[in-house]
């Protein structure tokens, strides 16, 4: 799908346009105080601007809505109520708007738009941070997933393995304690645990695991399994790939739950230096007390060499209220040690600032908020009120048309 994203100030002054509202787009001619607009370029006598809607659109004053009160043709003088927040400088763009059009309303509409749209069109999201064990059948759906509508696995990708961990790595201090853990593991037939005493100083290796060298200049990231016995925050631990005792990469490992296993897949940067790489070490960085270190299954990998087969609908479903995809026995026999990839998408987002872009077909919110515009004074007495009525329903059918071209959305199924 094609989005044009344009900001809530862009979309405003479309659909401003489309109503004939906006009277005037100009700025300011002179500096002032904050209660007064002086543009050189107004016409028309005294009073003729007062009633209408100014909108600033930069510097200070951003985004803020006022009305005229009144209008001095001798000085080009407009006196706003209420004030703007900071003085009005020289050179001040802003919108001025017909009376009965007022800017906030403008801006009601338009997430009124979006919210109606909410359902049949999403903001598109991909993610790819789950990972099978050949066991697991239950995983916690991310949060900017508001609708699934297709799960895949990645069946291939280029790679080079670094460490399986699954025998005692080399001890950097005397402190730690390691052991190859049967039990706890993710991949293969063991993990490698570490034991880290209360009051280990920060920024220390723990240990480091030693391989032929590798040249992995063309791999894009380094995935591998770790869990922790307490909960951590990004960087205190980090991951740091060696030749020998010079150091390639520095990759800090994010927020871990305690004791929970978590995939970890990081970008690497130095792609041009990683060419004999022959050294996986962990390093704690601060001082985060007792705890229990579990590390498993280190790779390199090039992300664009990988492929993914698409599971059958019929594989997996939601569990809304626990917010959980859940996979059948068939599905995780298929899937076994792979990397998930959700596809789905997110509520869009209501546009609550000016420079907020939309994230759904700006041409459809336009002109909604343009037809829920004219609605809101059609019928009201006046000499053009049977040509309001007019511009409703054609702007209201305009819209529904705009509506029915939104793409259509296959085997959609909601989380919430």
């Amino acid at each position: 799908m094609v989005l044009q994203g344009r900001t809530r100030e862009q979309i405003r002054v479309a659909v401003g346009y489309n109503l004939g509202a906006i009277y005037v787009s100009s700025t300011s001619s002179a500096g002032g105080d904050a209660t007064s607009v002086v543009d050189n370029t107004l016409r028309g006598g005294d009073d003729v601007f007062n009633g209408k809607w100014i909108v600033s659109v930069e510097g200070s004053n951003d985004g803020e809505i006022t009305r005229v009160n009144d209008y001095v043709q001798s000085g080009t003088d407009m006196t706003v109520s209420p004030a703007f927040s900071a003085t009005v400088p020289n050179s001040m763009s802003y919108e001025m708007w017909d009376v009965r059009y007022p800017p906030a309303n403008i801006h009601e509409f338009i997430n009124q738009a979006i919210i109606e749209a909410t359902g049949r069109v999403y903001d598109p999201e991909e993610d790819l941070s789950l990972h099978g064990d050949n066991r697991t059948t239950r995983f916690d759906i991310p949060t900017e997933f508001n609708m699934l509508n297709a799960v895949a696995y990645r069946d291939y990708v280029k790679a080079d393995l670094l460490t399986e961990s699954d025998a005692e790595w080399t001890s950097a201090a005397s402190t730690i304690t390691q052991a190859v853990d049967t039990e706890f593991k993710k991949h293969g037939g063991a993990s490698i645990k570490f034991t880290v005493p209360d009051g280990f100083s920060g920024a220390q290796e723990l240990a480091h695991d030693d391989f032929s060298a590798l040249d992995i200049s063309e791999m894009t990231h380094i995935e591998y399994w770790i869990r922790c016995s307490i909960a951590t925050t990004s960087g205190q631990l980090e991951i740091r790939l060696g030749e020998g005792s010079t150091q390639r990469e520095l990759l800090a490992v994010p927020a871990l739950a305690a004791d929970t296993w978590t995939f970890i897949r990081t970008a690497l940067t130095n792609f041009e230096n990683n060419t004999a790489i022959d050294e996986v070490r962990i390093v704690y960085t601060s001082d985060i007390g007792a705890c229990t270190i579990w590390a498993d299954y280190f790779r390199a990998i090039n992300d664009d060499h990988a492929t993914y087969t698409t599971l059958p609908k019929h594989y997996w479903r939601i569990d809304k209220e626990n917010r959980d995809l859940v996979l059948t026995g068939m599905a995780v026999q298929e899937i076994g040690h792979s990397l998930l990839r959700l596809r789905g998408g997110g509520i869009p987002v209501l546009l609550e600032a000016d420079a907020t872009a939309t994230e759904i077909p700006d041409d459809y919110v336009i002109a909604r908020a343009t037809a829920l515009a004219l609605a809101s004074v059609a019928g009201k007495n006046g000499p053009d009120a049977q040509q309001l009525q007019n511009d409703r329903d054609w702007w209201t059918a305009f819209a529904e048309q705009k509506r029915a071209n939104l793409p259509f959305l296959e085997n959609v199924r909601e989380i919430s």
